[in-house]
């Protein structure tokens, strides 16, 4: 049952899906007969949900909502629930039960004390359609036995009204910092932790990392770390840039506004010395050779302006104190291929590698 549901909610794209379930239904091929009708005992768990499905015309042979006029998948109900009050945020929906009929069903959900919203999907493979959503209270304080009234005039029991539906978002995760590993010659993963602070009205924190584009829901990329510590490791690509959001979550499933940074993992490089090395004196510049090479090109750049050009016969080079005083300097080296009888021709940069000289 639940690798059918999977199946089918992969052909309904979450976009439409959240516009489905926050809207009064869908034209499709079949149609859940209004909201579902609540038929446990108010404010009390389990919820009990009854619904009739609609009908479909099958010598309609035109579109059904999103361009399909035949059913070929079979016809699938979905139970949809997510926390709060309606219209739901389809990005904290989840599916709780499915059927793969066309019946009616009396569906019962054990949830904890809360406010939730639930709508009913039929899809039949090629088109979908769903219910408006319903709202529904759990409060198991409000469905407390009552003692016989007495012989006096009876008073009506009012039960209490339900609480208020939290509907504020947490606080976004502060203090967040990317501290990246150096990258080992040859690997195709390197280790970054991330850290940041864990709000005080959030209940746990879920990071989230996209190759694209910056994730703008829990949901919009790949989920790494759920929990409610301060911090995770994970593995990038190094040479990529990766995209990392952390969003705060609550009790009551209300997400914050994400917080963001870009992660671009260095390649590891043969140069040496390793970037931001402090030199003295007439430091060594070295790299690993390259075949065919006649010889290899060194520049060397100080704040944007270049100072300094050399052509070592050797994969390496001693620069001249006299060209260096204090600051941050930036080199380069490319090598310069000799085919026979030919003029030498630069192949592709070797590397980029910084500095500090102290003097």
């Amino acid at each position: 049952m639940i690798g059918r549901s999977r199946r089918i909610l992969l052909a309904v794209p979450l976009a439409c899906a959240g516009a489905l379930l926050a809207s009064a239904g869908a034209n499709a091929a079949v149609t859940p007969a209004g909201v579902p009708a609540l038929t446990s005992a108010a404010f009390a768990s389990p919820v009990t949900l009854h619904w009739t499905p609609g009908t479909t015309d099958q010598s309609d042979h035109g579109d059904h909502g999103n361009g399909h006029g035949h059913h070929h998948g079979g016809i699938a109900q979905l139970v949809v629930r997510a926390p709060g009050a309606c219209p739901m945020a389809f990005g904290t929906a989840r599916v709780v039960a499915s059927y793969q009929d066309g019946a009616e069903h009396d569906f019962s959900d054990a949830v904890a004390d809360g406010t939730y919203c639930y709508s009913v999907i039929t899809a039949d493979g090629e088109s979908f359609a769903g219910s408006p959503p319903l709202t529904v209270v759990v409060d198991a304080a409000a469905v407390q036995p009552v003692p016989a009234p007495a012989p006096a005039p009876a008073v009506p029991v009012v039960a209490p009204a339900p609480p208020p539906a939290d509907m504020v978002a947490p606080t976004a995760p502060a203090g967040m910092k990317l501290i990246i590993s150096r990258a080992r010659a040859g690997s195709a993963r390197v280790p970054v932790t991330v850290r940041w602070s864990l709000p005080a009205d959030a209940d746990h924190v879920e990071v989230v990392l996209n190759a694209r584009h910056a994730p703008t829901t829990r949901i919009d990329g790949t989920v790494v770390y759920r929990g409610n510590g301060t911090s995770t490791q994970v593995t990038v690509a190094p040479g990529r840039k990766t995209f990392v959001a952390l969003f705060a979550v609550d009790a009551a499933g209300n997400t914050s506004r994400p917080t963001l940074q870009t992660l671009l993992a260095p390649v590891a490089s043969s140069l040496r010395p390793l970037d931001g090395s402090r030199l003295t004196g007439s430091p060594v510049l070295s790299w690993k050779p390259v075949a065919g090479a006649s010889y290899y090109n060194v520049q060397l750049f100080r704040n944007g302006k270049r100072v300094h050009v050399a052509w070592p016969g050797q994969p390496s080079y001693r620069l001249p104190a006299t060209v260096l005083r204090a600051g941050t300097y930036v080199w380069f080296v490319w090598p310069a291929l000799a085919p026979k009888h030919a003029p030498p021709k630069f192949a592709a940069r070797i590397g980029r590698g910084t500095f500090t000289y102290v003097g």
